[in-house]
């Protein structure tokens, strides 16, 4: 094969030469210039050692209130949380001999079993969430599948979520324990919703939806609501090397470590309207912060009573919002875009398409994970949403979730393995 007749192509462009031949200083390999990639070359890059473990997390109710869970993190002797997985296991139930009805499991269960969640290191509340948020994230919670047909009865299943903390992402939004001492504390609260008769859907004889009585059903161990679920921890143990390298003075900005958390606040409308109606939200001071993507939507609250799952469509299953007007005290975002552009047309990812969701994100392209998204300061903007008309009367309430970047400082932390055993580390929000 005549390789240079191919490469004649190349030799008589300048473009082609300018984009793939080195054009720097002679010689010069610092000169970025002269930095070449090939796509072919072959061979892995060394990594510095570490090793992963589950652990399970230590959980404990509160005897007032068995549904409210506190979950406590290993911290010694691990150095990164990296990501955590949610299980438990839907009880074996049975309609009763001679009776004429059949049940079902809510849809999108561990969703609904959540009312709200923190994550806190020792008394600071790093990321709060609520099940809007959680259903906002629908597509990334890695939700185990249950059939949501009717049945007489319904086998023991295990289902399982991976819960969107601020430390699972990029392998660089890791919980860095390495800062922290054995005596520190990193929990994950839970307010659950497990009764089961506020899980489960009942139909009659023809079909139609029933107020749940639990006295026509048999369950396994007459146990009245799902198991507590289990929270474990993906942790790892870095080697002495890199926990110098991340520990050295080099990683402090004036005598202190950052760390950065994916946050979100949530606002929604007092009131709950009919379709048909203009909705407007106003944005206060507290979200005088860099708003990198916002999600809203309005919840069809008198069908999420009914299927005791999140609606937020239609009866006819479309979504409620017609179209919407996104403002900053400086500009129009959105401008009275249509409910099909700002739920699909927009997305990047169709997969992430949720009916009835809008969203507005600042990211021209998806990020790397490593760089800092552009964000757009909302305080004292607003949002005005325009709604369809239903055909029944349903009341909706609308809402707004508001994504951001919090940014912490580790104003004291332990500099070794040694310290990690006697001296904790303190952590300040740095409110900008």
């Amino acid at each position: 094969m005549n390789i240079q007749r191919y490469e004649q192509s190349l030799q008589g462009s300048n473009i082609q030469k300018e984009k793939h031949l080195p054009t720097g200083s002679e010689n010069d390999k610092q000169d970025e210039r002269n930095v070449l990639y090939s796509i072919h070359q072959r061979g892995k890059r060394k990594t510095l050692w570490y090793q992963s473990n589950w652990e399970t997390m230590e959980a404990n109710s509160v005897p007032t209130n068995k549904e409210r869970v506190t979950y406590k993190s290993k911290i010694f002797p691990y150095h990164a949380l990296h990501r955590c997985l949610m299980t438990t296991v839907l009880p074996e139930i049975k309609v009763k001999s001679g009776e004429n009805v059949t049940i079902s499991w809510c849809d999108n269960i561990f969703v609904n079993m959540v009312k709200e969640y923190r994550l806190m290191f020792n008394d600071t509340e790093l990321q709060h969430g609520n099940t809007k948020i959680l259903f906002s994230y629908l597509h990334s919670l890695n939700l185990s599948f249950v059939e949501g047909s009717f049945d007489t009865s319904l086998s023991a299943i295990p289902i399982s979520m991976r819960p969107p903390f601020c430390y699972d992402g990029d392998q660089t939004d890791s919980f860095p324990l390495s800062l922290c001492g054995q005596n520190d504390r990193l929990h994950h609260v839970f307010e659950f919703n497990l009764m089961l008769e506020n899980l489960l859907l009942m139909k009659d004889d023809k079909g139609n939806l029933i107020d749940v009585d639990m006295s026509k059903l048999d369950v396994t161990n007459n146990v009245d609501c799902v198991p507590i679920p289990e929270l474990e921890g993906l942790y790892t143990t870095h080697t002495s090397k890199e926990c110098d390298l991340s520990n050295c003075k080099e990683n402090e900005v004036d005598g202190v470590r950052e760390y950065f958390v994916n946050d979100s606040y949530y606002i929604e409308d007092d009131n709950e309207v009919p379709l048909g109606k203009r909705i407007q939200l106003k944005f206060d001071s507290k979200t005088n912060y860099p708003v990198e993507e916002i999600a809203w939507g309005a919840v069809n609250v008198t069908m999420t009573e009914k299927n005791k799952n999140m609606t937020i469509v239609t009866s006819n299953d479309k979504s409620p919002i017609r179209n919407t007007k996104l403002e900053t005290t400086l500009s129009t975002i959105v401008d009275n875009k249509d409910s099909f552009k700002t739920e699909y047309a927009y997305r990047e990812n169709s997969e992430s398409f949720i009916r009835g969701l809008s969203r507005w994100s600042n990211d021209v392209v998806d990020g790397d994970g490593k760089s800092f998204r552009p964000g757009v300061n909302f305080a004292g903007g607003k949002i005005t949403i325009n709604t369809n008309q239903d055909s029944l009367n349903c009341k909706f309430m609308a809402f707004v979730i508001m994504y951001h970047t919090r940014r912490f400082l580790f104003r004291t932390y332990p500099k070794n393995q040694e310290e990690r055993l006697v001296k904790g580390a303190t952590i300040e929000l740095v409110n900008e």
